[in-house]
């Protein structure tokens, strides 16, 4: 792949279906603007316990894998809690694959094996509180609250019931367009389970600093020109929305960086930045990475992740509670001092007073 890797191969998926996530339809105008001392310990130092936030609502993935092998004919073992990667965007891999639970919603997924011929079982059911605030949210960027409907190798799913709503999406090439009417029962009743179950009390999002903390305070886009001696432009809003741009980056409070030089859908993609704001209790939960020491983080890995299409290599750094990670491409430099960097600045942005 040559060094024009992510500006017509992977800067045109990130931007296209960027934030629709979950939810179809037109392609809406930019999202507003988010609002917005010393190195933390060394890589060794020992960071405080951040507790898993719990879901406010009593539902199983296992109970939901049940029900969407029922359906689809696959994912009775090998569920997850976290995003579903295929056919994802490429700023789920990290720490949005865990952005729900800090919103308070739940995820269940299934990913099965690539096939040879490039194909992929793969479902994933979201369910989040809030119902109207979300749909409110989807129709201010020009999308519509749709009923779950199927086509021929895939669905998209969407019900609410009471505070909960319900999002997903099935791929598998068994799917058939009169799978519809299945479909919507299907999300209807898990839309109903959850809101049945959902506790009364409201769900407080977990403080951090670094929560609504723009792109530049993390990385300014001529720092990282700096470093690696390149031309660099920051983009960090994006057309399209879905409920899981609504939650990592409005909820959530977290950023999506991206660093070429050029504009949203052209030029050399540098670097991509995100995060998970208060995300130290997810840290440890990604597979096949390599413990490394980075200045100022209190604690690093390095690994080879991005998408099974666009794998890319990258630093996921642990500063105080908040989980950030940094992914290259083929024209990326040296990933470990802008590592060092984005920690000192997480550092300084933790060390300010309320508000900033």
């Amino acid at each position: 792949m040559n060094t024009r890797v992510l500006a017509a191969a992977v800067v045109a998926p990130i931007l296209v279906a960027l934030l629709a996530g979950c939810t179809g339809g037109p392609v809406a105008a930019d999202p507003s603007p988010k609002p917005s001392p010393s190195p933390s310990p060394s890589s060794t130092a020992e960071v405080p316990p951040v507790s898993e936030p719990e879901s406010v609502f009593d539902i199983d993935c296992a109970d939901v894998a049940v029900a969407m092998n029922d359906f689809v004919g696959f994912g009775a073992d090998g569920v997850k809690e976290r995003m579903s990667l295929a056919s994802a965007p490429n700023w789920y891999p990290g720490p949005a694959e865990f952005m729900m639970k800090r919103a308070g919603g739940m995820v269940c997924a299934y990913d099965g094996e690539q096939r040879a011929d490039g194909m992929q079982d793969a479902w994933e059911v979201v369910i989040v509180p809030d119902a109207q605030r979300m749909i409110n949210s989807l129709v201010s960027n020009g999308y519509a609250e749709q009923p779950s409907e199927c086509l021929e190798g895939s669905c998209t799913l969407m019900a609410r019931a009471g505070d909960a709503l319900l999002v997903g999406s099935v791929h598998s090439a068994q799917i058939a367009s009169d799978a519809t009417e299945g479909a919507r029962a299907l999300a209807q009743t898990w839309a109903e389970n959850a809101s049945a179950g959902q506790q009364e009390e409201p769900f407080e999002v977990v403080a951090s600093e670094v929560a609504g903390a723009d792109c530049e305070q993390l990385m300014a886009s001529a720092r990282l020109g700096e470093l690696w001696g390149v031309t660099t432009h920051l983009t960090d809003e994006f057309g399209g929305w879905g409920v899981p741009a609504e939650v990592y980056l409005v909820v959530d409070g977290a950023v999506i960086c991206i660093y070429g030089d050029g504009g949203e859908y052209d030029g050399v993609q540098h670097l991509q930045l995100t995060d998970l704001p208060g995300g130290a209790w997810a840290f440890d939960l990604i597979e096949g990475r390599t413990p490394i020491t980075v200045t100022g983080a209190d604690k690093a890995y390095s690994g080879m992740g991005g998408t099974s299409t666009y794998p890319a290599p990258f630093i996921d750094i642990l500063v105080g509670a908040d989980w950030i990670r940094l992914t290259g491409t083929g024209s990326s430099g040296d990933l470990e001092p802008v590592a060092e960097a984005v920690a000192a600045n997480a550092a300084e942005i933790e060390a300010m007073p309320a508000p900033r």
